[in-house]
């Protein structure tokens, strides 16, 4: 029996984007499916690949951080059981492997339950697709319960990885994604699946902090979380992301089109501190995505929630982890669960 998640790269063969079809959203962080075959046993699995890309530390030292961090959340991931733990949203990891040739580690995930394979192609994978929650503003329109059953499903994940004691740290429409039950099939909204761990990690003081790249993903990260990547993530800045997640799922629209008026917040080159207004700009009664429409949309508990998440008033202090999950619990999610719609 194989324990070991420690992989290597010959165990994988890539299958080419034709073979199943994702979002172009998804594709552009790297998402793939691929075989991997145990070096103890012949039969292949269908699996998830999600890379990390690493050549970007700058020392060594830092490279070296990230190699453990990267061992680490694999075993973490490696405990969830999707199957049996219906709040549990998240992909068990099989293991984890470093491509030396592309500077990227990859995370190697089992397909979730849901994910049903055409029969007769189960030899070559074509009955497997994914999308993304992005892409999926575009090819659904889902009721409102639906909706805020998807964003109960989201805090609850969230909540699940706190207190595992790591920080997602990029929450947002592209990282949610979703295996219909047929090719071309509707994206069932009860079973979104989070991933994009690639900047998650432990929250701790001493922790090295990584910082996105792109800074039009800023649109999703709380404005105290834009400043020099040596600023401490907290878990509120994990919450402030699902506000904005929360937004996009009531007006069902990814939130660079509901600012796309906002001319300053447009492109890859938006500066930082115009991103750090979008808070304020959300507040405005007559933007789109305001709160007052959220309200408009999903109703005042649903708005209330949105606007907890995105303020951080949980009322206790995030130095006291487990005071802060239970008053997410209560202002978060016990308010989601008693939507009625």
């Amino acid at each position: 029996m194989e324990n070991s998640i420690d992989l290597r790269k010959q165990e994988i063969t890539e299958r080419s984007s034709g073979t199943y079809r994702a979002s172009p959203a998804v594709d552009a962080n790297g998402l793939r499916l691929a075989w991997h075959t145990s070096r103890h046993t012949d039969l292949p699995e269908l699996v998830l690949l999600e890379p990390k890309d690493y050549a970007s530390n700058p020392d060594n030292k830092a490279g070296s951080k990230v190699y453990d961090r990267i061992k680490e959340l694999a075993r973490v991931l490696h405990g969830f059981e999707p199957a049996a733990d219906s709040n549990s949203h998240l992909l068990k990891c099989k293991g984890w492997y470093d491509d030396q040739a592309t500077a990227q580690f990859y995370f190697v995930y089992h397909l979730p339950p849901e994910c049903v394979a055409i029969p007769s192609s189960l030899s070559s994978g074509n009955g497997i697709e994914f999308i993304s929650l992005f892409e999926a503003y575009n090819t659904s329109h889902p009721l409102a319960g639906d909706r805020v059953r998807l964003a109960l499903a989201l805090a609850r994940t969230l909540l699940d990885i706190h207190k595992k004691n790591w920080l997602h740290k990029g929450l947002r429409s592209d990282h949610i994604i979703f295996f219909p039950a047929r090719l071309g099939g509707r994206p069932n909204l009860t079973c979104p699946r989070v991933v994009g761990f690639d900047y998650a990690r432990r929250d701790g003081p001493n922790e090295y902090s990584e910082k996105p790249i792109d800074k039009h993903l800023n649109l999703y990260r709380h404005p105290d979380a834009l400043r020099d990547p040596t600023t401490a993530f907290r878990r509120l800045h994990d919450y402030y992301s699902l506000g904005i997640v929360m937004v996009e799922i009531a007006c069902w629209k990814p939130l660079a089109k509901l600012l796309a008026k906002r001319s300053e917040l447009k492109g890859k080159e938006c500066l930082e501190e115009d991103i750090k207004r979008v808070r304020e700009i959300l507040k405005e009664y007559d933007s789109p995505g305001s709160l007052a429409d959220v309200g408009f949309r999903l109703g005042i508990i649903y708005r209330d929630v949105v606007d907890v998440c995105l303020n951080g008033s949980f009322g206790v202090s995030d130095d006291d982890p487990d005071r802060l999950h239970e008053s997410f619990r209560q202002r978060v999610i016990r308010e989601l669960d008693r939507c009625v719609l």
